[in-house]
């Protein structure tokens, strides 16, 4: 069973689950850019980002791949403090 749901005035209709690409990979960049990760992005449904070291890092959905961040950035012995990699509230509903 697949649900959808209307987004935007056009009333155009994606999957309830789908994903808003361009917010959440806009949220990803916001929350871990500074951290040395760059050229954020999605290509058949597979979420990656490159280290500042040249690591690909891949998630199947953004959420993931921002454990996948966290847990690299956690090896590389930084600490998330202050709020530096933490993703505002408004932003985190966008990875999901």
């Amino acid at each position: 069973m697949t649900g959808t749901a209307k987004a935007g005035a056009a009333g155009q209709r994606r999957a309830v689950f789908a994903v808003d690409e361009e917010a959440a990979l806009a949220a990803l960049k916001e929350a871990w850019a500074d951290g040395g990760y760059h050229a954020f992005g999605v290509d058949d449904e597979l979420w990656s980002v490159i280290s500042s070291a040249g690591e690909v890092l891949t998630g199947s959905t953004p959420d993931e791949l921002d454990r996948k961040i966290r847990a690299h950035d956690g090896d590389r012995g930084i600490r998330a403090t202050d709020g530096i990699r933490q993703l505002p509230g408004h932003l985190r509903g966008q990875l999901r």
